[in-house]
């Protein structure tokens, strides 16, 4: 069975009084280990195809299983408790909290699974020295980089060890240096089991990936 498999979905907004299909018919699946990107142009619904991946929006038909469950017509609360224990989001502006320090915004996700204090505390200092940051636990981040910055965020997607990975352009805001750092941590990440999607618009990463999903108008053109 596949990690991810979704089937004949799609996602309609409505613009005004204008139906708009984000999403049309979309089906493919994603086995355990994979390492793709999720590529296309502006408008052309990979960014509303991870928010559905993520469970942080439901598809207005079809079906998606994630790890076996039929996720599609969750309720808000369910959904949420998908999130937090089988998905792990990187984002292109880390989405830190700016009162945290490095320790603490690893922990976050733990809080929120009511993992002891103490065994929190240690997870977070393993995952902080995994993506070396051990020197950093407790600086803020605003003191970091934008490369050290994502190094936390993908520490703080590792906490919950998640069973799918979703990153969405997660070196769109670096520096050449410090995206080829990034990537090399989701490949080491990759080669340890970890199954990770990236949304991106740089051909240079989705080169990166095993495999290229491309998206066009709502359907998928390649896979």
């Amino acid at each position: 069975m596949p990690l991810v498999e979704v089937v004949r979905i799609s996602k309609q907004y409505i613009m005004g009084t204008v139906p708009v299909n984000a999403l049309d018919q979309v089906s493919v699946s994603f086995e355990a280990g994979e390492y793709a990107a999720i590529m296309g142009p502006s408008g052309s619904g990979k960014s509303t195809f991870l928010n559905l991946l993520g469970c942080l929006d439901t598809p207005s038909e079809g079906t998606y299983l994630l790890d076996g469950l039929d996720v599609s017509n969750l309720s808000d609360s369910e959904l949420s408790d998908i999130r937090r224990i089988k998905i792990g989001f990187i984002f292109q502006s880390f989405n830190l909290i700016n009162e945290l320090d490095v320790l603490e915004n690893i922990q976050v996700p733990l809080f929120y699974q009511a993992v002891d204090e103490q065994e929190s505390h240690d997870r977070a200092v393993m995952l902080s020295q995994a993506v070396g940051l051990g020197h950093r636990l407790h600086h803020r981040p605003a003191e970091l980089s934008g490369g050290e910055r994502q190094r936390v965020a993908i520490a703080r997607s590792l906490a919950n060890d998640p069973v799918l990975i979703l990153a969405d352009e997660p070196t769109g805001n670096l520096d050449s240096k410090s995206g080829r750092e990034i990537l090399d941590i989701l490949h080491r990440l990759n080669a340890e089991g970890k199954t990770i999607l990236v949304v991106t618009h740089d051909e240079n990463v989705g080169r990166e990936a095993n495999r290229i999903v491309r998206f066009k108008d709502g359907t998928i053109v390649t896979s």
